[in-house]
């Protein structure tokens, strides 16, 4: 899997903060409700930039601002994606807007991005996820941007990365700075088995760039990044890879019963003693402990 090139997705999301970009991306609007609706969401941006959630908080309950949560700019982001795209941002926020614009979590955007892609490629928590996904009855699980790519492609991505950033950079050698990624690696692994939980088949799904689909991500970061990596990283990757793997292993096992049933004998088998495939790595099935032997 190459690099995923996810800056138009980051120009689309955090761009908004940036007010020189976003006045040139909307400088052809001149409706009066639109150019206040610009105004607003740069007004959004900014508290959140600044980590102002209480503020924040205050502005979105203001009824008459709720008539901007079903707006978008021309590129199609809108209240909730500006939101979600920050970081550490309050699930009592983020509940504001859904409670007044209940259709926004599945507003796609021009790239076909939804306000969870946008979460789960930044890095979000497990609340946040369950908050979207309870409100919209899993829908924005299961829709795909225009490339091809699922919310699971981008949390696991996400969770790679970090682990990366734990083990790599001379930034994390604070411990209060690994504490806060190591918890927030433990929440990447619960977000990851919620959607897996939600819509399972998501680990089979190739993306429309390289044919990648989440169960190949842990395998090309770790690829990548091996000999950068100590054991303990190999096995955070591993433990990424594993959340996937189980629930692979387990629509195999469902499939399987049901070919059983019909009266056929499926053509892949799994070793008893480990539930692995005996499918090549290229079918995207490649065993966790890849990373245990390589390390």
């Amino acid at each position: 899997m190459d690099n995923v090139d996810t800056s138009n997705y980051i120009a689309a999301a955090g761009s908004i903060t940036n007010l020189t970009q976003v006045d040139q991306r909307t400088s052809v609007v001149t409706h009066s409700n639109h150019d206040e609706f610009l105004k607003f969401l740069r007004s959004i941006a900014s508290l959140c930039k600044k980590r102002k959630w209480r503020v924040l908080k205050g502005v979105l309950r203001t009824k008459r601002n709720h008539k901007y949560f079903s707006m978008a700019d021309q590129t199609g982001i809108s209240v909730l994606s500006v939101i979600v795209t920050h970081s550490g941002v309050p699930v009592d926020v983020v509940r504001e807007v859904l409670v007044a614009c209940p259709s926004t979590t599945i507003r796609q955007d021009q790239y076909g991005v939804t306000p969870l892609h946008l979460s789960c490629l930044n890095g979000t928590t497990s609340e946040i996820v369950s908050l979207i996904s309870e409100h919209d009855k899993g829908q924005s699980f299961h829709i795909l941007d225009y490339r091809g790519y699922s919310v699971l492609h981008y949390s696991v991505e996400y969770a790679c990365l970090l682990v990366v950033k734990r083990y790599t950079s001379d930034k994390t050698t604070d411990s209060n700075i690994t504490d806060t990624i190591d918890s927030e690696h433990d929440d990447c692994i619960n977000i990851i088995k919620m959607i897996c939980s939600e819509a399972p088949y998501l680990v089979c799904v190739s993306n429309k760039d390289n044919g990648d689909t989440p169960l190949d991500i842990p395998h090309v970061i770790f690829d990548e990044y091996a000999d950068a990596i100590p054991p303990i990283g190999k096995e955070r990757l591993c433990e990424i890879s594993e959340a996937l793997r189980e629930t692979q292993i387990s629509m195999y096992r469902k499939k399987k019963k049901e070919w059983e049933l019909q009266g056929y004998q499926p053509k892949e088998s799994y070793d008893s003693d480990h539930s692995e495939t005996v499918a090549t790595r290229s079918t995207g099935s490649a065993s966790a402990s890849t990373f245990a032997d390589s390390s």
